[in-house]
């Protein structure tokens, strides 16, 4: 009997696996908690303090590759708090209506732009955004505020947006738009 049972496991075992899809998992286990961290306009709803910029992000500069590497970051403002924030990317703030002109002129016409370092709060609830795993050499919109380093040195932290309680998450906590 026990090798009975044994066979109806194993083709149990079988049946599932071949009724799993083959794509990738979704570790975010409900739709409601998926956030937003770009945007392709800007949003109605920004809490006090943040502000909708437009971006240049890349990790195809040499001073993504300075970023990538593990590093101790603090900030001037004590009540920055950065614990669930990643660092996403270089971006450099671009004026949307003439970057794609000024993107085309020589380098030598144009200043060399200053990329700054991008820190975002992601997690498996993110939507389409895999910074390492990606090549980003995009332009776009994030909502949040260039923070100064105890370095002297600016960066942006990111906020991300969740739809379903309007919910911002920012480099200060937790903030619910009314």
């Amino acid at each position: 009997m026990s090798h009975f049972t044994r066979r109806y496991f194993v083709a149990g075992m079988l049946a599932t696996l071949i009724t799993i899809p083959l794509q990738r998992a979704q570790a975010c286990l409900h739709a409601g908690l998926h956030s937003h961290i770009t945007f392709d306009d800007v949003p109605d709803n920004l809490p006090s303090g943040l502000v909708a910029k437009h971006f240049h992000l890349t990790n195809r500069v040499p001073e993504f590759e300075n970023w990538r590497k593990p590093l101790e970051i603090s900030f001037k403002d004590k009540n920055v708090k950065m614990g669930y924030f990643s660092f996403i990317g270089m971006g450099t703030s671009i004026n949307p209506w003439t970057h794609w002109l000024t993107s085309r002129l020589p380098d030598w016409l144009v200043s060399k732009p200053a990329y700054i370092p991008i820190f975002a709060p992601i997690s498996s609830c993110t939507e389409r955004f895999a910074p390492f795993g990606d090549k980003i050499d995009r332009e776009l919109i994030l909502v949040g505020k260039t923070l100064t380093q105890t370095n002297g040195e600016p960066a942006f932290a990111a906020a991300s947006y969740r739809e379903s309680d309007e919910r911002w998450e920012t480099y200060s906590g937790h903030v619910t738009s009314s």
